[in-house]
């Protein structure tokens, strides 16, 4: 387990005692864990209106990397507690941040399903909405994971990275309501229904979303078998 004694910010009380690191640590992850939840709760509602899978698949995206980040949080501060116990924490910790990745990816396969088998049409501004929702929830994060005080080490560089990420797949579903919006403003001016645009834009970005999530998972697991968390080398 990585350890250091300055903390993730300046704030942070970690040089007094080994315990006030991980203190630090789990307010840090339970902050990103509650806005991360917030904004993917706000997606899902705006989603329900637009009729949006693409949006749905973000907000689960983002709400389950919050939550793996949280799980690595909660591992580095049992850690301490039971250091001289032979405890495989962080396997179990890897273990349940594959579980939670394996999760979403089943979500996100149904949410494309539904997307495949319904034809819905889609509201395009409202799903540029949701896409903004999400890069607002995942820029937050980011910012935490920026700020350029305390050391930095593995962990959080690996969280930093997987915010940019959140950010870009949400930045795909604005890019998706946008093109959507155009193409429909193009059709309307020609007489076509352009309804068959925005349904298919919306399963191409579910489906984009799937294959991240899967990715993430099969890695996840593999550094399960390894005994090692996201972010733990």
């Amino acid at each position: 387990m990585h350890r250091h004694d300055k903390g993730h910010f300046s704030w942070c009380p970690a040089s007094l005692r080994i315990t006030a690191i991980c203190v630090c640590n789990i307010f840090i992850y339970v902050v990103m864990l509650a806005v991360g939840l917030l904004f993917s709760y706000a997606q899902f509602k705006i989603a329900d209106i637009a009729l949006s899978e693409a949006i749905r698949a973000d907000a689960i995206h983002l709400a389950t990397d919050c939550g793996s980040s949280f799980v690595a949080s909660l591992v580095s501060l049992f850690s301490v507690f039971y250091a001289e116990k032979k405890i495989p924490l962080e396997k179990y910790g890897a273990y349940i941040q594959a579980g939670l990745l394996w999760i979403a990816a089943g979500m996100v396969f149904v949410f494309l399903a539904s997307r495949l088998f319904q034809y819905e049409p889609i509201h395009a501004l409202l799903m540029m909405a949701g896409g903004a929702v999400g890069a607002i929830g995942a820029g937050i994060k980011f910012f935490i994971l920026h700020r350029k005080a305390g050391e930095w080490n593995e962990i959080r560089w690996n969280e930093k990275r997987h915010a940019l990420a959140d950010m870009w797949t949400s930045l795909g579903v604005i890019f998706g309501g946008g093109a959507y919006s155009v193409a429909g403003i193009a059709a309307e001016a020609m007489n076509v229904d352009g309804r068959a645009i925005g349904w298919t834009l919306d399963a191409v970005i579910t489906l984009f979303i799937l294959k991240y999530v899967s990715n993430l998972a099969v890695s996840a697991t593999r550094n399960a078998r390894l005994g090692k968390m996201a972010g733990h080398e």
